[in-house]
């Protein structure tokens, strides 16, 4: 009986309810799709896949008066897509023979690391930089190639 008074005391002093209200907020939605326009060894895009952590990504863009080159690789975020945070990558790449590039056009492993901006879940501003080594059979030097990668866009 004294139980009952404790208890029934307490819910009238408003200290501990019987049932808790909750509310169903829908939960936050979960970007893990991104495309995204600007330099990306060109003037072009890039497409990235990432439902989490870790993702895949494929861009490309050309340069003019020398053709397209592009990157796909592996990616990862230490935030999801929609939120700020450290990036890297790393992957193949196709580079194109240019004043800044001694090898001769073809395909190379890379190596990115840079900051994705995302001032809303939805957009994304997403900065890389790094170097690659190109695969080629004519000795050159540097054999290192400087690469760097600025695109902005959308997150679904």
């Amino acid at each position: 009986m004294l139980r009952r008074h404790l208890a029934l005391g307490s819910v009238l002093a408003g200290s501990t309810p019987c049932h808790a209200e909750t509310t169903d907020a829908p939960p936050p939605a979960v970007r893990s799709f991104a495309v995204r326009a600007g330099w990306a060894y060109g003037l072009g895009g890039e497409l990235e896949l990432r439902p989490g952590h870790w993702g895949a990504g494929l861009s490309g863009g050309y340069v003019p008066g020398l053709g397209f080159g592009g990157y796909a690789g592996l990616q990862w975020g230490a935030q999801p897509l929609g939120a700020s945070g450290p990036v890297a990558e790393l992957g193949l790449f196709r580079g194109l023979h240019s004043p800044l590039r001694v090898a001769p056009d073809g395909f190379g492993a890379y190596l990115l690391g840079g900051y994705e901006l995302a001032p809303t879940a939805s957009t994304s501003i997403r900065f890389v930089l790094g170097g690659g080594l190109p695969f080629s059979t004519q000795p050159t030097f540097p054999t290192f190639e400087f690469l760097a990668r600025l695109t902005a866009g959308l997150a679904f």
